[in-house]
């Protein structure tokens, strides 16, 4: 899971966060650098400047990426409107304007969809974790650059103080929004230092076809295999089996294979959590036994 800090005004954060707004279009001018490994279910921080003198930005939030598209500013607030973080069209039009370079409407600008968006209670300073920004950066930079274990450090700041409480009061956002978002994390990363699972054509179709029927499961990130459900803090993981019939023993210990590496990592984590494997191949008693042990 990839994680951007994007520098934002604060007007239009504000605007969602005492709206209650959970979803929202973040538009970005199409001449501004484009992202680069970001994909469905990334996370893209807040980092804004609340007052005008003040010296260091902070981290407010986050969203969850969900789609991209490029949209004419009547294409935006028709698609989005207030959800673009303006009560007018007018407004929205005038924050363009004071970003604009050239000071004129652009033919088209990036929407970035966000989902899931979490307000936090107290804003997060990167100089907290020694990491210093220049105050000169007008875009974007990946926080884990800086620190590998840093979007897990933030996150796990972040759920000390909780989320905003006037997103709870509004009933916007549950409180534990903000810990499963963390824990999702953690899992994402642990899934990231394993292979995908390596299937031919026709057997990856059938295995995100089943996983695609899943109810109640989300996928942890987009290009993987793996699905997640969270039940009383636990995450249960499904992974797809899909079996050569021809060679099954050598099938059955590849999927077995990526397994145990995925569970060593998990481990390394400290996470809670089982797998369910899915299936519509005929298993073994022997299979059966062996991959019961495994949440054991």
């Amino acid at each position: 899971m990839s994680s951007i800090v994007y520098v934002t005004d604060n007007k239009m954060i504000e605007y969602h966060r005492l709206n209650g707004n959970t979803t929202m279009n973040f538009w970005r001018l199409s001449s501004q650098k484009q992202f680069s490994n970001f994909v469905k279910g990334d996370l893209l921080f807040f980092y804004v400047k609340e007052r005008i003198h003040q010296k260091e930005r902070s981290i407010v939030g986050y969203g969850k990426f969900k789609e991209l598209n490029k949209l004419s500013l009547n294409q935006m607030w028709n698609k989005y409107e207030t959800l673009n973080g303006y009560s007018t069209k007018n407004d929205l039009k005038e924050a363009i304007l004071k970003v604009s370079k050239q000071k004129k409407i652009p033919k088209s600008m990036n929407c970035i969809y966000l989902e899931d968006v979490v307000f936090f209670q107290n804003p997060i300073y990167l100089s907290t974790f020694g990491i210093n920004i220049s105050n000169k950066l007008e875009s974007y930079f990946y926080l884990d650059n800086y620190d590998k274990d840093l979007t897990s450090k933030v996150l796990e700041s972040a759920t000390k103080d909780g989320i905003d409480l006037w997103s709870v009061a509004t009933g916007s956002l549950s409180k534990d929004s903000l810990q499963d978002t963390r824990l999702i994390h953690k899992v994402s990363k642990a899934i990231g230092k394993v292979n995908n699972l390596k299937y031919n054509p026709t057997h990856l179709k059938i295995a995100k076809n089943m996983m695609n029927e899943l109810e109640g499961f989300n996928l942890i990130r987009e290009k993987r295999l793996e699905y997640y459900k969270l039940e009383n803090n636990k995450v249960i993981i499904a992974i797809p089996l899909v079996f050569n019939t021809r060679n099954h023993d050598d099938s059955f210990k590849r999927i077995l294979g990526h397994i145990m590496l995925l569970k060593y990592y998990l481990d390394l984590k400290d996470i809670n959590y089982s797998f369910y494997i899915v299936t519509e191949e005929s298993l073994t008693k022997d299979d059966q036994e062996i991959l019961k042990g495994i949440n054991e």
